[in-house]
């Protein structure tokens, strides 16, 4: 294909998935809601989410593959752990655990205050984050703390922000504190293709490469302890399975620590520094948002 048809091509493809987007998401947030008072289980929202992120995904021309669905069980529930590639890691991976076991994430403030729209994702259990208010956003992971003891999966990108290249960088702590806190299992997700098919910076999905969500074996944490060397040993731990599913140029571009030596990230996966668990000498907490925000 040419450039100028591949070009072409691409707005063509973007200009519907954000159509698709801004027309299908406000009829699907209020059925959702309407539904809410007869739909403990939030089913609707489940149903009604992954429609919208699959029109999305389908019209950019994008495929996902997903390998190893069969370590998610409906009746558990996880911290799910993912390397970040590109906005698509949300598309993909929410659409893909949806219909597997019930999931939410940590969004950007800012989208809370949108009419109707913010109000639904407080309903169904989204948590806001403002990454750039430091320590503050402990008590946005205390609450997620508490919604995943009560049985709901989050979705974190500890690395805190899109990779350029598809290397991964080193984790933020949050997630790790939260699933040690909780007993909860982390699942390990590897993206692959992701960065070629909408990498950071560009405007047009151009599709093309398959997206391929590769689900690890979840990693228990029961008994593991609290301290902030369980919570760096986590970390490095679930940094390794996912780095191990990557291609080989990546993983060896990739960095678990910054400089540090390989035993874990610091801050929180929503850049704060998390109580009794402060970061390395000389590494500040960081701003990072590691978490999916739409």
């Amino acid at each position: 294909m040419s450039s100028v048809l591949r070009t072409v091509v691409g707005v063509v493809r973007s200009v519907a998935a954000w159509l698709w987007a801004a027309l299908a998401l406000p009829p699907l947030t209020l059925v959702s809601l309407v539904a809410l008072p007869f739909d403990p289980h939030q089913r609707m929202h489940d149903l009604s989410s992954t429609l919208w992120m699959k029109g999305i995904l389908w019209l950019s021309g994008i495929r996902v593959v997903v390998q190893g669905a069969e370590h998610v069980r409906r009746e558990h529930h996880y911290i799910v752990a993912c390397n970040h590639q590109s906005l698509v890691d949300i598309l993909a991976v929410l659409s893909t655990l949806q219909p597997l076991t019930p999931v939410r994430f940590m969004a950007k403030r800012s989208l809370f205050y949108v009419p109707v729209f913010g109000l639904a994702m407080r309903a169904f259990g989204h948590v806001p984050v403002d990454r750039a208010r430091g320590r503050g956003l402990l008590r946005e992971i205390k609450l997620a703390k508490e919604r995943v003891q009560k049985g709901v999966s989050y979705v974190f990108f500890p690395e805190g922000t899109r990779s350029l290249d598809g290397a991964m960088q080193p984790f933020k702590r949050g997630a790790f504190w939260i699933a040690l806190r909780t007993g909860t299992s982390i699942l390990p997700i590897t993206v692959t293709g992701a960065v070629e098919a909408f990498p950071k910076g560009q405007y047009f999905i151009y599709g093309g490469p398959v997206v391929t969500l590769r689900v690890h074996s979840p990693l228990p944490t029961a008994g593991l302890g609290e301290s902030p060397e369980a919570v760096d040993a986590l970390a490095a731990r679930t940094w390794d399975v996912i780095a191990a599913g990557l291609p080989e140029p990546l993983r060896v571009r990739s960095r678990r620590t910054p400089g540090q030596p390989p035993a874990g990230g610091t801050g929180a996966a929503d850049g704060s520094t998390l109580e009794g668990a402060g970061p390395p000498a000389g590494v500040g907490g960081g701003t990072g948002r590691g978490t999916a925000a739409a």
